[in-house]
């Protein structure tokens, strides 16, 4: 073999060497991704499994906030007299029946976060003439939703009432006997309360703040109780509050009051109670899509 012969076989061998490297160069580089993909695969479904759980608490949150939740029934309410009894009542109390002396006024209610109702009632024995105590104790429970006030020492006007304004959860208030007249003046306090149910006893009603009762369009119960001056009311405003579902009435001008022709865009039932002698043993009838159910 010659020289040229040698070179030629020399550079023969270079470039199968060089081949083989090129070779398995590429059958490393194929090589790589098959040891790769199990990782790959396992961080993509990781990733879309946490997606699928995020949209599925996304949309139970969703719905658990859109959806109104029930309230919860109240208690029987707990009687007490006086401010030691009340102060050494359990925090989470939710219902009271509070007997007080007018002349001390309200004890403070800084302890009952948990309040939800409430039911004021003066000594038998306090003078009627009295001024009326303040009810902004009652302020420290925000959580009030029904609050009555009974037998309350004085006159319970508007001024009196005002303090309700600061309890945003007040859904029913009950008056007995704490004002002589349903003003413009009581009425447009209320209007600021997002009430519900409304009921007045031993109470003159005045023509102009029972016109303005419309200005509680929240209203779905109301209840007079031995409620003078009715018959001089119109009755036509009932026809503005668009979610009114009872009316109670407890009075004895009744033939004045059933020649009002009320109309409602819903069914409204009339409980009136006491009826005179002639009417007791008539069956209900009904007056323009009200239902007047006589009772005794």
């Amino acid at each position: 073999m010659n020289r040229d012969q040698l070179e030629e076989a020399a550079e023969q061998r270079w470039f199968e060497v060089m081949l083989d490297e090129v070779r398995a160069d590429r059958r490393g580089a194929t090589a790589a991704p098959p040891r790769a993909m199990p990782w790959l695969a396992a961080a993509i479904l990781l990733l879309g499994l946490a997606a699928v759980v995020g949209v599925f608490v996304s949309t139970r949150t969703g719905n658990s906030q859109a959806a109104p939740q029930e309230p919860r029934p109240l208690p029987a309410p707990v009687p007490v007299r006086g401010s030691e009894a009340l102060q050494a009542l359990d925090p989470r109390t939710e219902n009271v029946l509070l007997q007080f002396d007018a002349a001390e006024g309200l004890p403070p209610f800084d302890h009952l976060p948990y309040l939800r109702a409430l039911s004021l009632e003066s000594d038998p024995g306090a003078p009627p003439s009295s001024p009326a105590p303040s009810l902004q104790p009652l302020a420290a429970c925000p959580r009030l939703e029904q609050v009555a006030i009974r037998r309350f020492g004085g006159s319970c006007g508007a001024a009196a009432l005002r303090p309700l304004m600061e309890l945003p959860n007040l859904r029913s208030l009950t008056l007995v006997g704490c004002d002589k007249r349903l003003t413009v003046d009581v009425v447009e306090v209320l209007s600021k309360l997002a009430l519900r149910s409304l009921s007045l006893q031993d109470a003159e009603l005045h023509p102009a703040g029972f016109a303005a009762l419309d200005g509680l369009p929240l209203l779905q119960r109301i209840e007079l109780r031995h409620c003078g001056g009715l018959g001089k009311c119109d009755l036509r405003v009932l026809c503005r509050l668009r979610e009114l579902r009872g009316l109670s009435l407890r009075d004895q001008a009744f033939p004045e009051v059933l020649r009002f022709a009320v109309t409602t865009g819903q069914m409204v039932t009339i409980t009136i109670c006491r009826l005179p002698a002639t009417a007791r043993s008539s069956p209900p009838s009904t007056h323009d899509g009200c239902q007047v159910s006589p009772k005794r």
